[in-house]
């Protein structure tokens, strides 16, 4: 199995993690948002499917699963 396949194909299951854990997600969010600048341009490296990013307002991601990628 190649190290991306479980993101390319439960990719939904993957999502889904976040939405049934909306309280520990919120509090992830939160301690990321606290340690980023104020200021600038961010890359999230491993962006998946864009759930830190949005939120966060980084603009820029890379991931190596295309699915992801894509959904982002």
């Amino acid at each position: 199995m190649a190290k991306i396949e479980p993101f390319e194909k439960y990719i939904d299951q993957y999502e889904a993690w976040f939405v049934h854990n909306r309280y520990a997600y919120q509090s992830e969010i939160e301690a990321v948002r606290y340690h980023l600048p104020n200021e600038g341009r961010g890359l999230e490296i491993g962006v998946g499917c864009g759930l830190f990013a949005k939120p966060l307002g980084i603009h820029y991601g890379v991931d190596p699963s295309e699915k992801m990628c894509t959904r982002a």
